[in-house]
């Protein structure tokens, strides 16, 4: 049981020997002495961050009446004076608090711990845009404990943040170092803006504005988890140029490493021990590569790492002969305990005289050949006919992600989910995994789980207004056979959002 600990001031008397007579007396009035209720104030609060704690202590006294005096102390500052405690939890930690109640004849404690937790920890991050552009941020919080899992009913950003306005036409969100980095492209009267957001806190830690570059609207962030210090990372724009941006210092510069237009729905960036990315540059029809920092490099059939386009062999180039024209690029996601002894791929999908064909990369992009002493690119098939364009249920620009557990890669139109067993078959067999909401509901953006057991899904119904946009989390079932993979449970949160720009499920 908690001891609340007193302090009583007592009337004493030293009795000395004196020639002089002494006529004083000892004070006669009674003493009230304090206690507080111990269930009224408990040991430890558990909150989380931006909840109102309120204490509403039972004070008793020996001799009721007398004036009391109330201190609120939290880490040894006292915060307020009040009967009853009001504070609200601004900062993550764990804080040591104090009341103390006096009146004239003593004072009485109690010690107790306030512990304010992070409601972000870990769970579904959902970035939208209503039809005026307006930006919203929602959260899902995955409750480990069991409960079941609910979107908070507020815009995450404006709630954390109500002195910094949201720029509108939120564009794209990625983790990195512990933040959350947003993108805004903005509007006639906002520049584009690049937040900072730290993950735990929801809190913009610095924000940057970018209203210099007239072209300039960041379609993608292609920032890296692990973003090292003094390092730049290409943002792509809406008008197919790069812009490199420095994480560290905040800063946004024309690319001098990729001075053409690229192709702003075939991008793809990972890291491997090193950062690495793809582009696809419209002007010259080739795929370009940056290699651990290094590049643009042109995909030549000899991969001399050549960033001069004087220096290009046309024929060189795998994909000019057929004057393909790029679908979508993707790169397979793997659980980690996959990857031993697997070499991971990154698959094109081009379309040339209305077929599409395959092409797979080592996502090592090169390889030394010893006889002859240089690099060659690491092609693993090239031109896999894989069906009619005009029969395919694929289209440009449709939201994609890939699972090398199943095999699969899941791909929306409209509000289908279409499954496609990406090493080998036709892609106009693949089949639909999934429908959502109704028939005039838009899939917009995947992500998927560590586990690769479970598929999440935003969308949206156009011809609703407000909040119209939803997530559902799918489970991913597959037997024995990793052809045969089929929808589990389906867990549906409707009216969470305007349409989603995109969604990514945040790990602690």
């Amino acid at each position: 049981m908690r001891t609340t600990r007193y302090i009583y001031l007592a009337l004493t008397a030293a009795l000395f020997w004196s020639c002089a007579s002494d006529d004083t007396t000892l004070g006669g009035n009674p003493i009230s002495e304090i206690s507080i209720d111990e269930y009224s104030v408990l040991p430890s609060y558990e909150l989380s961050k931006n909840d109102v704690l309120t204490i509403s202590p039972v004070i008793n006294q020996s001799m009721p009446g007398k004036t009391l005096s109330y201190e609120w102390e939290v880490e040894h500052e006292i915060v307020s004076t009040e009967p009853v405690f009001s504070y609200t939890c601004s900062e993550l930690g764990s804080f040591d608090c104090r009341l103390i109640v006096s009146n004239e004849d003593g004072k009485a404690f109690a010690t107790f711990t306030i512990n304010v937790n992070t409601p972000y920890e870990e769970g579904l991050v959902i970035v939208s845009k209503d039809p005026t552009g307006k930006s919203r941020l929602s959260f899902m919080l995955h409750n480990i404990d069991g409960t079941e899992d609910s979107f908070y009913d507020y815009d995450v950003f404006s709630y954390n943040n109500p002195e910094i306005a949201f720029a509108p036409n939120v564009s794209d969100i990625v983790v990195s170092n512990g933040n959350l980095i947003i993108s805004s492209k903005g509007d006639a009267t906002v520049a584009p803006s690049i937040y900072y957001l730290n993950e735990k806190t929801m809190d913009v830690e610095n924000y940057v504005e970018v209203p210099e570059y007239a072209g300039f609207s960041p379609y993608r962030l292609m920032v890296c988890q692990t973003a090292y210090a003094g390092a730049s990372y290409p943002i792509l724009s809406e008008n197919g140029k790069v812009y490199d941006f420095a994480s560290t210092e905040g800063t946004v510069v024309e690319s001098n490493k990729f001075p053409s237009t690229y192709d702003i729905e075939t991008s793809v960036f990972y890291e491997s021990g090193s950062y690495n990315l793809f582009f696809w540059d419209n002007q010259d029809n080739v795929l370009v590569t940056m290699f651990d920092g290094y590049g643009g490099f042109y995909c030549l059939k000899d991969y001399e790492q050549k960033s001069n386009k004087e220096n290009i062999n046309i024929n060189s180039n795998i994909f000019a002969q057929g004057n393909d024209q790029p679908i979508i690029m993707f790169i397979p996601k793997y659980r980690t305990r996959d990857l031993i002894g697997t070499t991971a791929q990154i698959y094109i999908l081009s379309e040339s005289n209305g077929r599409l064909r395959r092409t797979a990369i080592n996502k090592g992009i090169w390889k030394y050949d010893m006889d002859a002493g240089r690099n060659f690119f690491d092609i693993r098939e090239t031109f896999t006919d894989i069906g009619a364009v005009s029969d395919s249920p694929i289209e440009k620009g449709a939201p994609i992600i890939g699972s090398a557990t199943t095999k699969s890669l899941f791909f929306a139109k409209g509000n289908k989910i279409y499954r496609w067993y990406y090493p080998q078959g036709n892609i106009n067999t693949a089949s639909v995994f999934a429908t959502v909401g109704n028939e005039t509901s838009i899939v917009t953006s995947f992500d998927i789980n560590s586990d690769q057991d479970l598929l999440y899904v935003a969308s949206y119904d156009p011809t609703q207004g407000g909040l119209n946009g939803s997530c559902h989390i799918m489970e991913i079932k597959k037997t024995s056979s990793t052809e045969e993979v089929y929808v589990g449970k389906i867990t549906n949160f409707n009216n969470i959002s305007y349409q989603p720009v995109k969604i990514l499920y945040k790990n602690k």
